[in-house]
């Protein structure tokens, strides 16, 4: 027994101070988004030349910080001189809104990147012109009342264009959260964290047709691709408001109908419109 406990540790001593098992190359696998070129340039700047017995994991998922995407990392040392790196990703789950600036987050809240969109709520500076004379508004002095009216750029909320958007980011519900973020963190907005764990709880054919996702204090509310509108209430019994959420469009379904809204916070009551005809009891 000392003898087996003994030998890979001369080895392995032995090879952390051998030239025989320095690194001269890199390979990687299991990238999807990132680029495999930048993945395996950085990691060639960061190890080669160095001992491979000396690299860990560690040091490894420490190197790939710097690409949000990665969410894990798995090596093989390949003797005598090959380093291998598999990457595990996060898959991205919605598009979050924060500020003036549009992020991709994971289904967990880990923020993943930072889109180069302009917020559809960012204000025009220009005047508009009026009316009556199609020329600009004089700007209101001191002395003039002036009535706030509500407009829909600053009240209505959902995703930008699909045109700005990467093609595989256009089926991504759209969030919004107050709290200041950027890539590498992890939501701590507790709406959002609801938000997320109700997509996630959606089948697949439904969260595919997420569009716009929002939390309240008390409620949740999903608009689908469609328009339909579904009011889940707080984040209590998701699974049976799920169920009972399914079983009104199974309903409608078969009377060839479509559903605006669909209310299943009470899902042993639920509430749907436009109205269908009740059965007549036999």
């Amino acid at each position: 027994m000392a003898l087996v406990v003994a030998v890979p540790l001369v080895v392995y001593v032995w090879g952390r101070r051998s030239d025989s098992f320095t690194v001269r190359h890199v390979e990687v696998s299991g990238q999807q988004r990132v680029p495999r070129r930048e993945l395996v340039r950085t990691l060639a700047g960061a190890y080669i030349g160095r001992n491979l017995f000396a690299i860990g994991e560690g040091d490894v998922r420490k190197t790939l910080s710097v690409f949000p995407y990665i969410s894990d990392v798995d090596v093989d040392r390949d003797f005598p001189d090959t380093l291998r790196v598999h990457v595990s990703e996060y898959r991205p789950a919605a598009l979050l809104h924060s500020g003036q600036l549009w992020f991709v987050v994971s289904a967990d809240g880990h923020v993943l990147a930072q889109l180069d969109v302009r917020s559809a709520t960012t204000p025009s500076p220009s005047p508009r012109p009026s009316a009556s004379t199609g020329r600009a508004s004089p700007r209101p002095d001191a002395t003039t009342p002036v009535v706030a009216s509500p407009s829909p750029s600053a009240t209505a909320f959902g995703p930008p264009p699909a045109g700005d958007l990467p093609h595989e980011m256009w089926h991504l519900p759209a969030m919004q959260t107050e709290e200041d973020v950027s890539a590498g963190d992890d939501v701590s907005d507790e709406r959002v964290r609801v938000g997320l764990d109700l997509l996630a709880a959606l089948p697949s054919a439904l969260r595919k047709q997420a569009r716009v996702v929002k939390v309240g204090e008390t409620n949740a509310r999903v608009t689908f691709a469609d328009r339909l509108q579904v009011e889940f209430g707080d984040a209590v019994g998701v699974a049976a408001k799920i169920a009972a959420l399914k079983a009104v469009l199974a309903r409608y379904r078969s009377e060839r109908r479509r559903a605006t809204f669909v209310d299943v916070s009470v899902p042993g009551r639920p509430v749907a419109a436009p109205l269908l005809a009740t059965p007549s009891p036999r």
